[in-house]
């Protein structure tokens, strides 16, 4: 079976986790909390939040975190680039687990 089949049977099998991600990412979209949004082609959305925004301040920050992930979102902080991709990797080996 080819990776982009396994990868999009995956995803449909994530869906139902994957449904609350992708709320919570609209709410904190219509928050203005998103600076940005990424579709990859593992089928994972990255929502990259703002670094002065009340959510990532109030939950990652007091926390320690730099991003989390639910079904195949993952959410992630500005943070520098080295360690930004460690998070994306990390938090997407977490999207992958569901997979």
């Amino acid at each position: 079976m080819s990776k982009r089949i396994k990868n999009f049977l995956g995803f449909l099998w994530s869906s139902p986790v994957s449904i609350f991600g992708w709320l919570f990412g609209l709410f904190l979209l219509a928050t203005g909390q998103v600076e940005s949004l990424k579709c990859h082609r593992d089928w994972t959305f990255v929502w990259d939040l703002k670094n002065k925004g009340w959510f990532q301040r109030k939950s990652m920050e007091l926390r320690g975190w730099a991003g989390f992930s639910v079904g195949n979102n993952v959410f992630v902080k500005d943070v520098d680039k080295d360690r930004w991709m460690s998070t994306l990797i990390h938090e997407g080996a977490h999207c992958h687990q569901w997979y």
